[in-house]
Order: structure tokens, then sequence, then C-alpha cells
């Protein structure tokens, strides 16, 4: 491929480039022009918005819009990687494993940030988060793919999920950023700009203004290469996720049934299920497969899921429940709605959910 030099910054609106209302509730707005007149690169930067929408409104119809105008942009300009400002942080984690299933054999990384306030705020972490993408990529360029970055969780974990938050100082201490996979993500603080954390595996890489460090040695550079680059959007979001807790009643699956393809269910350790006669999730269950409604099971906690270490997990799965390993929930939900846009074939859906396609599954090798 031709030597890239530019970089494009491409806009979702929400939180990173909206400003406040009177209220001081957030708007959506375009805020790329203030942005533009605050960054500091070298780079060769080019902005466009394709949405504007807050996080809370993302839905797969958005996930689509944003991996279709990334293939425009790469098939179309030599880019030498893009960077996308996700509309808030609520969803982003979604939006992410959407784009990292849809763009197959990405021919340059797609780094995609945000921010948790405004660029108004005092506790602002726009510009900070934007730059820290853009030094960033003169790292990236043999890692084709798409990543989060964000500020890298701080060792004081007990002021971290007591409640603590971010304060201005804290936010100009904080110069060391986590390189996430898109499909090993999760939301794990409302208000800390480090709100990001990898699940079940390590993030891919650390950096700050001096070093850049790759924690996941599983991830091999890749020569870049746009005649392998594919495009898979079609999606069917007809998956029913079910947080499972205590004396909850198995008949509302087979309630649901009627309105759903799939079934994702996050059960406790090792994505275990009560089977008990008060819960009678193995009858439930069996009604589901009989319809030829496929069922997998994740972790509330992170681990890994096997349904082998527990009698109740033994049973779902001898019965045709599937565990989906170290997969996210949340991971989990976006590819089974990928996979289902794909086929309504029972097997073939099994099969594909439980390929290791974009390394989804911590520990194994992308097929």
């Amino acid at each position: 491929m031709k030597n890239r030099k530019s970089v494009l910054i491409m806009s979702c609106g929400g939180t990173i480039s909206g400003l406040r209302k009177d209220d001081n509730a957030v708007k959506a707005s375009d805020g790329l022009l203030l942005i533009k007149e605050r960054l500091s690169s070298r780079l060769s930067l080019k902005f466009i918005n394709v949405l504007n929408a807050l996080s809370e409104d993302m839905d797969h119809k958005h996930w689509i819009t944003i991996a279709q105008s990334i293939k425009k942009e790469v098939l179309g300009n030599q880019y030498k990687a893009i960077i996308g400002l996700h509309s808030g942080t609520y969803t982003l984690a979604y939006m992410a494993s959407a784009l990292s299933f849809m763009l197959q054999n990405l021919p340059i990384p797609v780094l995609i940030t945000g921010s948790v306030y405004t660029l108004h705020d005092k506790n602002s972490d726009v510009i900070k988060n934007l730059n820290m993408s853009l030094i960033a990529i003169k790292y990236m360029a043999k890692y084709p793919g798409v990543y989060v970055i964000f500020p890298k969780i701080k060792e004081r974990v007990y002021d971290y999920f007591c409640g603590v938050n971010s304060t201005a100082s804290d936010n100009k201490k904080n110069t060391a950023y986590c390189i996430y996979r898109g499909v090993n993500l999760r939301k794990i603080h409302s208000w800390n700009v480090r709100c990001f954390q990898s699940i079940n595996s390590p993030a891919f890489a650390e950096i700050n203004k001096e070093k850049f460090i790759i924690n996941d040695v599983s991830m091999k550079k890749n020569v870049p290469s746009l005649s392998r680059f594919s495009v898979k959007t079609k999606i069917n979001p007809r998956v029913c996720f079910i947080k499972v807790f205590p004396s909850m009643k198995s008949q509302l699956l087979i309630d649901l049934s009627n309105h759903y393809r799939a079934f994702i269910l996050e059960g406790y350790v090792d994505g275990t299920l009560s089977t008990s006669k008060a819960c009678n999730f193995l009858k439930a269950v069996k009604v589901l497969l009989d319809k030829k409604i496929p069922v997998f099971v994740t972790s509330q906690p992170a681990g890994r899921t096997t349904l082998s270490a527990y009698e109740g997990g033994v049973k779902l799965r001898l019965v045709g429940v599937i565990p989906l390993g170290n997969m996210t929930s949340e991971t989990a939900i976006v590819k089974l709605m990928w996979v289902l846009g794909m086929t309504r074939d029972f097997s073939e859906i099994n099969r594909l959910m439980l390929r290791n396609i974009v390394g989804e599954v911590s520990g194994m090798i992308p097929a």
C-alpha cells in the first residue's frame, strides 16, 4: 500500500462533541470545530461528522452507518488511521464490538475514544484523550483492527470502586493510557475518566508520552492489505439478553420465545443457573431448544464460562445450552446479532458463536 500520512477523525456526536444545556444536561451537538481548534498534532488531520447522537440512543442501525462510512473512507482515501469519536461512553463497548465483527481484515487501525465530560466542563477529558490517540497512531500502524483508547485505571482500587470521581488535578496527573481490543471491553465506572477495563484478557497495550508497551503478546504485527478488507454489516437485533437473579421465574424465557430468535443468559459463576423445581431453568431451555432457538450462557463475574464446575451447569450443557468461554456479555450480545444477520440455521449459529473470529475469546488465535 502507498505511504499513508493523514488521519481521519470521525465524530458520532454525544458527550465528546456535545454541549451542556441550561438544565446542565448534555445535548448532542457538532462540536468538531471547537475540538479542531484545540488539537495539537503534526499529522495531517481530516474531520467528518457521521452522526449526531447520544450514546444511549445508539443502536445497530448507527453501527451499520459508522461501518459503512469507515469502508467508504478506507477505500477512497490513503489514511494512516481513523480515530472514531464515540457518542459518549455508555454504549461504546457495544459499538466497538460491532465494528470489530463488521470490519473484517482492516488495513489500518481504527482507534475509538470518547469522553466522560464535555469540552466545556472543568474536568474535561476531551482534548487529552484525542491527543493521546494521535500519539498512539505512530505505534499502531502495524496492528490494524478496532481498538479503544482510554486512561488506565489507577492503582488505588479502593478509591476507584468506592465512587471517588476524577478531579481536575487528577486528570492532569493521569498520563498512562490503555489501548483495548474492541471485543474485550467493559465500562465499569460512571463518572471517572478511567472508566473502561479489559475483561478476561490484558489490555492490548499501555501508552504514555514516552513509552508504548504491548501487553497482549498473542497479537501479531500484520502487513496491511486492502485486498483482504471486507465489510459485513447485516445484523438481526432479535437477541434476548437476561441477567439471571435469585427467585427469577424461568417461565419468562418461554413467554419471550415468540419474540426473539436467540437467547443469552448471564448466569452466576461459570454460567451456572438454578435447575431446582422452584426456578426450573432446565425445563425452560428445553422448550426453547425444541423450538430451534439457540441458548447461550455467559457469567456475571469475570472468568471463563464452561458450565462444567457445578451440577446445574452440567445439566444445562448436556441438553444443549452453550457456554461462551471468556467472551464478555457485551460482545456476546453484539456477535449474536451479527451471526443472526448471516444465518438462521440453528447448527450454524451455534458453530459461529463458538468460533473465535476477531479475538473475542482470549487465549485463542482468531480463525
